[in-house]
Parts: structure tokens; C-alpha cells; sequence
């Protein structure tokens, strides 16, 4: 156990780390009263990082790969997924570009229909030493909103061919 998994709580535990040759279900929140999913978040993120625009595809490339990888559970190490400190029910995928760009997906795994729920897609903010974990429980917060305000509706998600599910 590291420091940032709770007690309790293993990496392991997480679909994500559970290899299966079944397809699961990987929703992306959908926003309520918008016509858009997390979908939007992701790209507007990772565009918002000023990389040219090779990269730039690249890298929501590997962000939808990993994604895919992690519904299929070959997430691993500490270096792609953990649990939440602050929120026992999400779990955090992560990627590091270089340094200073650490993306960060908070996402559910709510025991039904759907399998995953992508909730929050951000890039950590490292700018301020002191002011790191302070950030990033507020992303993780809001995170922990939308799965709260979304599992009533089921966050949105259709059973049958989802246009909001990888």
C-alpha cells in the first residue's frame, strides 16, 4: 500500500487492474442539459496545453488508449492508476506528458451498468508547490460531484449502443 491508497484499498481491487477478455463498459459523463460528454473535457484539456498539433493528436491518442486498456483491466503500477485519497468511491488514472503536465481522469466503478463512468479530466496544476494537493482535492471534488448529481440518471448512460461509451 502507498501512501495515497487508503487503508483498505488496493490498487488491485480496481476493474481497471482485472484483466478480462469481456468487454466492459467505459461511460463518458454526460453533462446535464448539454449536448456533450466528457469527451468534450478531455479535448479541450489537452488542447489547452499549447502542443503542436502532432502531439497534440498524439496524445489523445494515448489518453483514449489507456482509457481502453484500463476497461479491459491491463492498468498496473502506481504510475497509471490509483485509488482516491478523498473519495473512496473513484478511482485516478494518470499520464505524465513531461514535468509540469500531469493529466489526471477521475472515474467510478459503480458495480452495474455502466462498468466505468469517466467523471473529471484535468491536468494537475504543479505550478505552485505549496498549493498541489489543495488543487487537486478540488478536482477531485468536483469529480465526486458529478458522481453523486449523475448516479441517480445513471449518469446518462443507454444499455444498448451508448453513443456515450468508448
Amino acid at each position: 500500500m502507498t501512501e495515497s491508497e487508503p487503508a483498505g484499498r488496493q490498487r488491485s481491487e480496481s476493474l481497471c487492474a482485472q484483466p478480462t477478455d469481456d468487454e466492459r463498459s467505459f461511460h463518458l459523463y454526460v453533462f446535464p442539459a448539454e449536448a456533450r460528454d466528457l469527451h468534450a473535457e478531455i479535448m479541450d484539456v489537452i488542447g489547452r496545453l499549447g502542443m503542436g498539433p502532432v502531439r497534440t493528436a498524439a496524445l489523445k491518442g494515448e489518453v483514449n488508449a489507456r482509457m481502453k486498456a484500463a476497461a479491459s483491466g491491463r492498468l498496473r503500477g502506481a504510475d497509471e492508476l490509483e485509488p482516491v485519497r478523498t473519495q473512496p468511491e473513484l478511482w485516478e488514472i494518470k499520464w505524465k506528458e513531461k514535468k509540469n503536465v500531469q493529466l489526471r481522469l477521475y472515474h467510478a466503478e459503480p458495480g452495474r451498468s455502466p462498468d466505468l463512468v469517466a467523471l473529471h479530466f484535468h491536468c494537475k496544476d504543479v505550478s505552485d508547490q505549496d498549493r498541489i494537493k489543495e488543487r487537486q482535492e478540488a478536482a477531485m471534488q468536483v469529480a465526486a460531484d458529478r458522481h453523486y448529481e449523475g448516479a441517480p440518471r445513471v449518469w446518462g448512460h443507454r444499455k444498448r449502443d451508448c453513443r456515450h461509451c468508448l
